[in-house]
């Protein structure tokens, strides 16, 4: 029978070790329920099963570092998982809780329920985390970074330091919701535009690949006299249906899937110097940045600790420089509002927010009315926004079909002409 080693801290703080066989681990590990850390096990002369140093930070007053703490995540962490899923499991989650079900027994049946596998697996990895390695929540979901954003495992840690985990995982729910809102209002209300260019480029391109080939040979036939704009056209053409340029379209393809992330930067930076796009940009990241510190500074975490949450879960480099600068203003000066006035792009109504909660210390009511506010402001910006794209998108596409119509057709009347005389 094989036997283990074990180390094991109660909940006093004494680490235990041993070695038992498996009937007595199993007794072992059932402690974990009534609150100790099993920290390391074993088995004798045979590889780990499990090899985890000591945690400790699910205890009060333990450090707040969570990229430390949590091992690195499984494969299937990276896997894109909606975000309405997230919310849902949490506010699911935090409801069973709230009506004394356990943590493990309300995974297991959320588990259960999933329709996305590698949601499933994130659950249940949690699961068998909380039940046989003794972790607590927070760090069971740490473990999955790219599943669960900072700022909701920070409401997690606060929840469990406080005491109130069920109201922190409706929380940490409701502020992913509304960022996925926020996301989700910005695509459907470009979505238009996108839409009607595609089948515009789709269009142009089928006809100057199978239609104007057949007319260009007809006019190769009949000898016609080109004028220059038919000239421009058919050159355009030769170049567009060419074996290179559709291997240059598909390494062009490759590359911007290879650099996509130095792609989005690069657009991110760009689009803060158009005006109206700068615009929205800046109240839909200030907006975001109003909501989060709402939510955290109401359950007792610092401004400076929520703002380097931030720095650490920002979707741009630029953006995340920005935060980092913000945080160690504020950690030089104390000032909230200086601190905000480093990020350039930030709406001014958000630095008289700053300045307006310093005074009066209604720090959370002020910056969630502040993320409602400009929330409007990111609808009305989209609304112009949309206004100005879908026209333009339709003009380019038309001058374009003007063009090929009119270089390819033109010298009909030439043709003709001749024919007539």
């Amino acid at each position: 029978m094989p036997r283990y080693r074990y180390v094991a801290v109660d909940p006093e703080g004494t680490t235990h070790r041993g070695e038992v066989d498996i009937s007595e681990l199993e007794a072992i590990l059932g402690r974990a329920a009534r609150g100790w850390k099993i920290v390391d096990v074993k088995e004798v002369g045979g590889e780990a099963q499990r090899a985890e140093p000591v945690r400790t930070a699910s205890a009060p007053g333990a450090s707040a570092s969570t990229a430390a703490e949590a091992e690195k995540p499984p494969f299937w962490a990276s896997s894109r998982v909606p975000s309405r899923v997230v919310a849902t499991f949490l506010q699911q989650l935090g409801m069973a809780l709230k009506n004394g079900v356990s943590p493990g027994q309300a995974i297991h049946l959320l588990a259960q329920e999933s329709e996305f596998p590698q949601f499933q697996e994130v659950v249940e990895q949690i699961l068998d985390d909380i039940t046989k390695r003794g972790r607590s929540l927070y760090l069971a979901m740490a473990r999955h970074p790219k599943v669960f954003p900072a700022t909701c495992l920070m409401l997690v840690r606060s929840g469990e330091e406080g005491g109130d985990v069920a109201g922190r995982l409706e929380r940490a729910s409701d502020l992913i919701m509304r960022s996925s809102d926020r996301e989700k209002e910005v695509r459907r209300a470009l979505s238009g535009p996108m839409v009607t260019a595609s089948m515009g480029v789709i269009m142009l391109f089928a006809v100057v690949r199978f239609v104007v080939p057949q007319i260009l040979q007809l006019y190769d036939d009949m000898d016609a006299d080109l004028p220059w704009i038919s000239k421009l056209c058919i050159t355009v053409v030769h170049i567009l249906n060419h074996p290179l340029t559709l291997v240059f379209l598909a390494l062009t393809a490759v590359g911007v899937y290879v650099f996509r992330s130095t792609l989005r930067e690069l657009l991110f930076e760009t689009g803060l110097l158009i005006p109206g796009v700068g615009e929205l940009l800046g109240c839909f990241l200030g907006s975001q940045f109003c909501e989060v510190l709402a939510y955290l500074y109401r359950d007792g975490i610092p401004i400076g600790r929520a703002i380097g949450m931030l720095e650490k879960t920002a979707e741009f480099k630029l953006h995340a420089r920005y935060l980092r600068l913000c945080r160690k203003r504020l950690e030089n000066s104390g000032s909230l509002s200086e601190a905000v006035c480093e990020i350039p792009y930030f709406p001014r109504m958000l630095h008289s927010l700053a300045a307006v909660a310093e005074e009066t210390g209604s720090t959370d009511t002020l910056f969630a009315t502040g993320a409602r506010m400009m929330e409007e402001e990111v609808e009305l910006v989209l609304t112009q926004l949309v206004t100005i794209i879908e026209p333009l998108t339709v003009s380019a596409l038309g001058i374009a079909t003007g063009f090929f119509f009119i270089g390819l057709f033109l010298p009909v009347y030439g043709i003709l002409s001749k024919l007539g005389g």
